[in-house]
């Protein structure tokens, strides 16, 4: 929630994720994930949105991640944590999800052109070719010199830079992608090895190892602390929520506390009639032609106060029940929430008119 700061986003995340846990054990969680996560300099700095930029992108990115790790999951899917990002950050995301993974989760992530250190840092590697095949599977460093061997390369044995250590994960889609060179020296469309032919190689030289490896084992659900509170309490919960965002945003704050009172005044001003006794005006109400066309009018505006900012209430907490919608929430409750909000905060703007 942009309006929110980095600490409430991730309060209120938990207190729909822990109906279990007492208001300090909360607040203990949130305090780690500021730290694990390092937006611990961050914690009191509104989220904003693209157009307003007050995270970078690395915080944006690591915040996500909070969001979703701060329920406890057993598997995290991450898509394309790194993108957009700069270098370093790039290296934090990889490294928080790192440090999760040696907690015992289980990240999956698809990562583009990842630099040597990120690619490095990888547990298990999957290559997928093109129509989903799979070509590869297993320690990253080790597919460099798989695929230099299968395309017969004269440093087939060299998986990183001997001078620098680098390693250039680049280089494995050269090799997959290789196209076929004609007798005048110019690259053709038909690659040297279809993904077919890569799928086939994966079936023997890897795939059976796969198997021969893998022990048996008995399946065991993980224990979870997680556990979603009651009707009323998400309805409690989703009002602070909403309360709150609403008294961080002043814009939001200005507009709803001048627009009943300037309507008033503009529908007063065209409507008011005087009436001149001895070339003096005077004004009496009684004696007013306008008085029927100000309460129809009234009435009118008073409709266009209750619509104008409530009709899009929802429409922009869209992302929000989208991330939500996997917590099993009731949307009674939120939608509840957001009538009684909206009843008790516009209620005093038709009273301007009167």
């Amino acid at each position: 929630i942009k309006e929110l700061t980095v600490f409430q986003n991730l309060y209120y995340n938990a207190k729909l994720c822990f109906n279990n846990y007492t208001e300090e054990r909360i607040k203990q969680i949130v305090e780690l994930a500021l730290v694990d996560f390092d937006l611990l300099e961050a914690r009191d700095l509104n989220v904003g949105d693209a157009f307003t930029t007050i995270l970078s992108g690395g915080q944006r990115k690591r915040l996500n991640i909070a969001l979703e790790l701060i329920r406890e999951p057993s598997i995290l899917f991450v898509d394309e944590p790194t993108s957009g990002l700069s270098s370093a950050d790039s290296e934090k995301v990889i490294i928080l999800l790192k440090r999760q993974a040696l907690k015992g989760k289980l990240v999956i992530t698809n990562i583009h052109q990842p630099s040597s250190d990120v690619f490095k840092m990888l547990d298990k590697l999957l290559v997928m070719d093109q129509g989903g095949l799979v070509i590869y599977y297993g320690n990253p460093v080790s597919a460099i010199t798989y695929f230099k061997r299968a395309s017969h390369y004269a440093d087939a044995e060299e998986s990183e830079c001997l001078s620098c250590g680098n390693i250039n994960a680049e280089q494995i889609l050269r090799i997959v992608e290789a196209r076929v060179v004609d007798v005048n020296g110019r690259l053709t469309r038909k690659r040297k090895t279809t993904p077919e032919e890569w799928y086939q190689r994966y079936l023997r030289e890897i795939d059976v190892r796969v198997q021969q490896t893998q022990r048996e084992h008995e399946d065991v659900i993980p224990k979870t602390n997680f556990g979603i509170p009651n009707h009323f309490e998400q309805f409690k919960i989703f009002l602070s929520r909403d309360v709150m965002a609403k008294f961080h945003n002043k814009q939001y704050l200005f507009i709803n506390a001048l627009e009943a009172p300037l309507l008033a005044f503009i529908l007063a001003f065209f409507t008011k009639n005087f009436t001149y006794t001895d070339g003096i005006p005077r004004y009496i109400f009684g004696e007013n032609p306008n008085i029927p066309a100000f309460l129809f009018m009234a009435v009118i505006v008073a409709l266009f106060l209750g619509l104008i900012v409530s009709a899009e209430e929802i429409f922009k907490d869209r992302k929000i029940l989208k991330r939500e919608k996997f917590l099993n929430l009731s949307r009674s409750s939120y939608l509840f929430q957001k009538l009684s909000f909206c009843s008790v905060f516009r209620h005093y703007n038709p009273w301007f008119l009167f």
